[in-house]
């Protein structure tokens, strides 16, 4: 991903413009100013990949691995409990020979005979969970009792793909920028520059039903307007150089789902899934997981990154349930932690995006009274013919402020100067490290730090505390406490060659282990409660590997160290924190102990004279 990369210089900016080329300058915001503040608290640096690139490097991934088939051409139309144990679902696809490769695959990943086609072109599969992670119009959270609760219908959006491999000649004399928000008298819109050297485009144009339809935006429009927006004529830009791709319209809205994880059974109407506790303790077995289970303004990015959230955090947990690691109530957990990020994030997105009306309103526009007047032309003016005359006066009409930017008059310089400040003072950001890497999950009593200060740990009686742990979106402050990420810290290991990143290790063994960090100093005492604690997980049916990790202070120490053979439940490594950060960053010394979980998320930790709290600790996460 970071190969893909544009050099940052080319994206390291927001600008606004009255066009891209020759307009006049509005404002920008350089982002990365203060990012080396920031780099330290992660392995990875930001990059700007767009979707086209990123998805062949998951498909990629995906073939690769021997867990996982993928099949395109098919969709889940319908689901039924199946029993207690499992969900039948409905998979249609786009031809029989396909179908047949589905039901083969399951035959093959169950082992067990291939399914029966129902119809042409239609199967089922039985499995024990199933994850919704099909998109913003879900199909399977429809079938499922589920409220979105938010804003739906905050603005409609055309969303234009294009290729101009030769605009960057005409930019290169200026800043470039990743986003270009483009306001005048003909077109406003937002101009996403996906690799400006590769001419890799998007244009967001917004656009106000009922006064107007995604059908009049056809290819001839969607290039006036881009040209409108780049101020390139067409003797500057020939025909053939600006190439549209697609052109797809979509609805922004900020809307969570109220339920995540489902029990289902039957209802009296036959075949209709609903969600219901209507057992002791049923088991969770739909899950709904990224845009299927929340949907943001883009403002912000928060999208992806939640979505990615989502799945890191159910993955481990079904992986842990599926090997005997953990019982099923540990996937209650998920909604738990999840819904409130997402309801957090939700929140910011939408304070983002009024951030960025209020450029728009300091020079004029109001997308309310054209959303407004769009509803008023529908229901009052009778014709086809003359509503669309009359919006497009309501439209010309909105626009009009726009013109006055371009005028040469002196209020035109004080109409600049502030929005120039606006922007400045709340333009829309592209960084938000607290956001995207300070939110923090909920510990049961059990887990309060021992050891410590109680009040660091982010505990079920307080959720505005343990949502998101940083005093600010744009700030991330780094906390080795319970509940939070585990700060990331660059260790060496005996068989790498070059540093390791401390949230590369947990999971890094078989997916669904806990780690146990410690200081070289109590490594007995830590050891044997490892030893303790898998016992009574074992006692109570499940399988658990502890890693017990030895940070020592030196390479020298590190070889130097002999670790017992790895040959069963509970597994010695050693790192050593060479440049002293996990002394620093993790507040760690003497006999000091951190759990975290395979997510990279501290579960507990103390010193050793709270070694005997471990196996309740660990019970407290898995049974």
């Amino acid at each position: 991903i970071g190969a893909l990369t544009p050099p940052r210089e080319l994206w390291k900016r927001f600008m606004y413009c009255t066009k891209l080329v020759g307009g006049t300058h509005l404002g920008d915001i350089d982002h990365f100013q203060d990012y080396e503040m920031h780099s330290k608290h992660s392995a990875q640096s930001v990059v700007h990949l767009p979707q086209t690139k990123l998805i062949p490097l998951l498909v990629e991934e995906v073939q690769r691995s021997q867990h996982c088939k993928l099949i395109y051409g098919a969709k889940a139309t319908h689901m039924v409990p199946n029993n207690s144990a499992s969900v039948t679902v409905t998979v249609q696809t786009h031809a029989d020979q396909t179908c047949t490769e589905l039901s083969n695959t399951i035959a093959e990943i169950t082992g067990e005979p291939a399914t029966a086609q129902l119809a042409q072109n239609t199967t089922r599969l039985q499995c024990p969970w199933l994850v919704a992670a099909d998109g913003a119009n879900s199909v399977l959270r429809k079938l499922l009792p589920v409220n979105q609760q938010g804003r739906k219908g905050m603005q409609s959006l055309m969303n234009v793909y294009f290729e101009c491999k030769e605009l960057h000649n005409f930019i290169n004399n200026q800043s470039p920028a990743m986003l270009y928000f483009v306001f005048n008298s003909d077109v406003v819109c937002v101009l996403v520059a996906h690799n400006i050297l590769e001419g890799e485009w998007v244009c967001q144009i917004p656009f106000f039903p009922p006064g107007q339809d995604a059908s009049q935006f056809t290819e001839t429009i969607c290039k006036q307007l881009i040209r409108k927006a780049l101020g390139l004529t067409q003797e500057q830009l020939p025909e053939s150089s600006l190439r549209i791709k697609s052109i797809r319209p979509w609805t922004m809205s900020a809307v969570v789902a109220d339920k995540w994880a489902h029990a289902i059974h039957v209802s009296p109407q036959v075949g209709v899934p609903e969600s219901g506790d209507h057992t002791p303790n049923p088991v969770k077995r739909v899950f709904l997981v990224g845009d299927a289970a929340h949907q943001f303004p883009p403002a912000g990015g928060f999208g992806m990154n939640t979505g990615i959230g989502d799945a890191h955090n159910l993955g481990w947990k079904l992986a842990a349930v599926i090997s005997g690691a953990g019982k099923p109530k540990l996937l209650d957990s998920y909604e738990t932690e999840r819904k409130l990020i997402a309801e957090y994030t939700s929140e910011l997105s939408q304070e983002n995006f009024n951030n960025v009306l209020k450029v728009a309103k300091s020079l004029g526009l109001n997308d309310r009274v054209l959303g407004f007047a769009g509803a008023l032309i529908e229901n009052l003016v009778p014709g086809q013919a003359l509503k669309k005359a009359v919006w497009e006066n309501m439209l010309w009409l909105g626009k009009k402020p726009l013109a006055a930017i371009s005028a040469p008059h002196a209020l035109t310089d004080i109409l600049i100067y502030r929005t120039r400040k606006l922007i400045e003072a709340s333009g829309l950001a592209l960084l938000y490290p607290g956001q995207d890497l300070g939110y923090t999950y909920p510990v049961p009593d059990v887990c309060k730090d021992s050891g410590y200060d109680a009040d660091h740990s982010a505990t079920k009686d307080n959720k505005e505390a343990f949502a998101i742990s940083s005093p600010h979106p744009h700030v991330y402050i780094p906390s080795p406490y319970p509940g939070h990420r585990l700060p990331h810290v660059w260790f060496r290991t005996p068989d790498a060659d070059e540093p390791v990143s401390s949230l590369s290790l947990p999971g890094s063994v078989n997916g669904c282990e806990l780690w146990l960090f410690c200081c070289e100093q109590g490594r007995q005492e830590w050891l044997e409660a490892a030893k303790q604690a898998v016992n009574t997980i074992s006692a109570a049916g499940l399988q658990l590997t502890i890693v017990v990790c030895y940070v020592v202070e030196s390479v020298t120490a590190m070889q130097q160290l002999q670790l017992l053979p790895s040959d069963g439940p509970v597994v010695e490594r050693v790192v050593a924190d060479a440049r002293s950060e996990a002394a620093e960053s993790w507040q760690f010394r003497g006999s000091a102990a951190i759990l975290v979980r395979p997510d990279g998320h501290v579960w507990w930790r103390g010193g050793s004279p709270q070694c005997a709290e471990l196996p309740a600790v660990i019970e407290a996460l898995l049974c």
